[in-house]
């Protein structure tokens, strides 16, 4: 049997599943990088909480058949991984300390945008995690 990541196995063990169905975007008002990238409506659920969030993944995420391209669907640990390391960005900062860490602009709408969804991503993740959340951090921490 092949080893498997240890934030694989972790996921498995605390019971995280998902569903992930291919979702219709308007890609005429996306950037540019979303325009060749695959959008994801994604369901995690574990212990009866559900977390509920749009995931988007490149071309890596695909298999290629001759002129075709078939999206591989999201895993729990990419998505979990993914939005465990936006929510650290933001944690235990002010949006002046966040942005002035990323080199962004504290007079920046799209900055103070991002750095809100930020913190949105770190409190729904608190709650769907619960007490679980720093085992959650620590275990993905090298994906």
């Amino acid at each position: 049997m092949a080893n498997i990541h240890p934030f694989i196995a972790f996921c498995r063990t605390q019971g995280v599943t998902i569903t992930a169905n291919p979702k219709l975007v308007d890609r005429d008002r996306l950037d540019a990088w979303k325009k060749t990238a695959f959008a994801w409506d994604v369901q995690l659920t574990r212990h009866g909480k559900t977390y509920t969030t749009d995931y988007w993944c490149g071309s890596a995420h695909a298999k290629h058949e001759g002129n075709r391209t078939i999206p591989t669907p999201p895993t729990a640990p990419d998505v979990l991984a993914s939005l465990l390391s936006d929510a650290s960005t933001a944690a235990d900062l002010s949006f002046e300390e966040w942005a002035a860490d990323l080199g962004m602009s504290e007079d920046s709408r799209a900055a103070l945008a991002t750095y809100e969804a930020c913190r949105d991503t770190a409190m729904r993740l608190a709650a769907f995690l619960g007490t679980d959340y720093d085992a959650f951090v620590e275990a993905a921490g090298d994906w």
